[in-house]
């Protein structure tokens, strides 16, 4: 047994290697993970829409909130200040009180200079962790030493209690409001770390079991050359959106370059020259002219009086879909670059998105004779979808509950990549500052103003983070990761972020509708619904359910369009994997994977295999459901 094992890791080498570096990989994201939950944990949060304020504090004001600890381990709080953009004068006096009525009861006390506050952004106060806190009431106590006519504020709820379980008093008289406050609790192992190791579990299944059918990374042909060219295309790309980084001051927008970005552009550009062969990048350019000019020497010769009239329409719809897909890529491209929005470059974009769009489907369908549909899904979806993540301005205001998973997108990229917020990042997660209004009543000052935020680093804390709850923002967190690293300015760095989404949500369908057999068109349709794609190219999970969910349904079809031929381990794997990830934001779906259990008999070659894999779908049923329940009954 031993030898065989042996001899089997022997012949194995490279993919067994791969396998141990990638689940290490993922045993330290799980640790990271759970480390990260148990540092800092957001729950209390009394932010309303209609929010007001406490008014001025001078130094006759005191200001005090109660509130009562759901934890043990009380370890911070964060309060919303607001300077009247100015620069205040004095200092800020915040407290935390084990008696609310007691002023010499604090516990934590902490002094800072009016003037480095930021206006309408959280400031986060963390202390040594408050032992034996739950079921306690504390207090939050501001003062200040302002006597001049410049003091701050503190953000309230407008005469709403929306924190049930504590009071506002301002200069001792209770009030109907409450502070925009956050608490932060850390130390406790809970139910969201039990998912995080669940997940990885699997995950880490997932690896096992790729390695022993040799599929996804450990392809033979993973770096073949049309990858490579793909990859060093797409990264050329990233690098050029951030070679110019744009800054505000004075009112007026100013360019640098961005020699990091620059480097790496020209290290890819070289590389490409010397291993042309395998890439072929530039070759491929040359190869585009001299196939257009064989074509039009054989259709010329070819060319019969009676179809004059066809072959010069065929010539326009062909040459119209290059120049116009062409123009659309360059155009978007300079406009970020420049950090440019404005309802004329949307017009513009959009008119270049159509044409290119209806050339391209004309010239495949009429005169290529292209009958594939996922052909004519993958144009439509991707131009289109490229031309919403670029026309949509980058506020939170215009999908469904935007801010709160704008929130949740930093949450994820904080636990593992940086733990970095700007002032753009605080209003996108807590009011709707960028709207369409501003965009369109003066679009130059709303690009500086967001442009002019993002350069502004504000204090971040640490959020708990369900990380199964929170695949769906993986594509956001990523892309905005590598943005930052490549100091893009915010422009470009929203657009990759929705690209990023976008790209996941098209590929999975693309590739699902090359499985099935029929009802090709009405998996397109449904898939290129304007909500589908909007929400695609919007801050949100819900593209990330829709694809994975999408793509296990193709593939459980697919094999009910094939009874004769038996299912494979691969399917199997591919069918439950996407349904245990597509169902991660939203776990109340459990009951989707329920039709998969009534595979045919006829798809499997032993009783011994479909009671495998019924057992297989049903735990996968199971996992998903108790991660659905079991917070309900942990915790009412």
């Amino acid at each position: 047994m031993t030898k065989k094992l042996l001899q089997y890791c022997k012949n194995n080498k490279k993919n067994l290697i791969l396998a141990i570096i990638i689940t290490a990989l993922l045993i330290v994201f799980c640790y990271s993970a759970i480390n990260h939950n148990m540092t800092l944990n957001k729950t209390a949060f009394s932010y309303e829409s209609n929010d007001s304020t406490v008014g001025g504090i001078w130094d006759t004001t005191e200001i005090l909130q109660t509130f009562v600890s759901t934890k043990s381990f009380l370890s911070g709080f964060s309060i919303r200040f607001g300077t009247f953009a100015r620069e205040n004068n004095g200092t800020v006096t915040v407290e935390l009180l084990s008696d609310p009525f007691d002023k010499d009861s604090a516990i934590f006390s902490e002094t800072i200079e009016a003037k480095v506050l930021s206006d309408t952004a959280f400031k986060n106060f963390e202390f040594s962790p408050v032992k034996n806190a739950l079921g306690k009431e504390f207090a939050i106590r501001i003062t200040a030493s302002e006597v001049g006519d410049k003091p701050v504020t503190a953000w309230c709820t407008d005469g709403t209690n929306a924190y049930k379980d504590g009071t506002l008093y301002i200069n001792g008289s209770s009030n109907e409001s409450d502070l925009n406050m956050q608490i932060f609790y850390c130390g406790q192992f809970e139910f969201e770390d039990f998912l995080i190791i669940l997940v990885f579990a699997f995950l880490i299944f997932a690896v096992a079991f790729t390695f022993k059918k040799k599929m996804f990374i450990f392809s033979d042909n993973l770096f073949a050359a049309k990858r490579l060219r793909i990859l060093a295309l797409f990264l050329a790309y990233i690098l050029l959106l951030s070679t110019v980084r744009a800054y505000v001051s004075t009112s007026s927008i100013s360019y640098r370059i961005n020699t990091l970005s620059l480097v790496l552009l020209l290290c890819i550009i070289s590389l490409t020259i010397v291993f042309e062969k395998k890439l072929k990048l530039y070759e491929s350019f040359i190869n585009l002219i001299k196939n257009e000019r064989n074509f039009l020497q054989q259709r010329l010769e070819a060319l019969q009086p009676e179809n004059k009239k066809r072959f010069i329409i065929e010539l326009i719809v062909r040459y119209a879909s290059i120049l116009s897909t062409v123009a659309f890529g360059i155009s978007i491209t300079i406009f970020l670059i420049l950090n440019h929005l404005s309802p004329r470059s949307i017009v513009i974009v959009f008119i270049l998105a159509l044409i290119s769009t209806a050339t391209l489907i004309i010239k495949k369908a009429v005169f290529e004779k292209e009958t594939n549909a996922c052909v004519f899904f993958l144009v439509t979806a991707l131009i289109f979808g490229i031309f919403l993540s670029y026309a949509i301005t980058p506020g939170t205001d215009v999908c469904w509950d935007g801010a709160i998973h704008y929130e949740r997108i930093l949450d994820l990229k904080a636990m593992f990549f940086d733990n970095e917020k700007t002032l753009y990042d605080e209003k996108m997660e807590y009011t709707h500052v960028y709207t369409f209004t501003s965009f369109f009543n003066d679009s130059e000052a709303f690009m500086n103003s967001i442009t002019h935020d993002s350069d502004i680093i504000n204090s971040a804390s640490l959020s708990s983070v369900n990380l199964y709850q929170f695949l769906g923002y993986f594509p956001f967190a990523l892309s905005m990761a590598l943005s930052k690293f490549l100091s893009m300015s915010i422009l470009p760095t929203i657009f990759l972020a929705k690209c990023a989404n976008l790209l996941m949500y098209v590929f999975l369908i693309y590739f699902g509708i090359k499985k099935l057999k029929s009802g090709v068109y009405l998996f397109s349709t449904i898939a290129l619904m304007p909500c589908a794609i909007f929400l695609a190219t919007n801050f949100g999970y819900d593209s990330w359910v829709t694809a994975f969910t999408m793509y296990a349904y193709a593939c459980f079809i697919s094999e009910l369009q094939r009874p004769n031929e038996k299912i494979t381990a691969e399917t199997v794997f591919l069918m439950l994997s996407a349904m245990f990830i597509g169902c991660g934001p939203k776990m109340v779906y459990f009951a989707l994977i329920a039709p998969f259990i009534f595979m045919n008999k006829s798809k499997f070659d032993s009783k011994k295999n479909r009671i495998a894999y019924i057992f297989a779908t049903a735990g996968t049923m199971l996992l998903v459901f108790i991660s659905f329940a079991l917070p309900f009954l942990l915790d009412v």
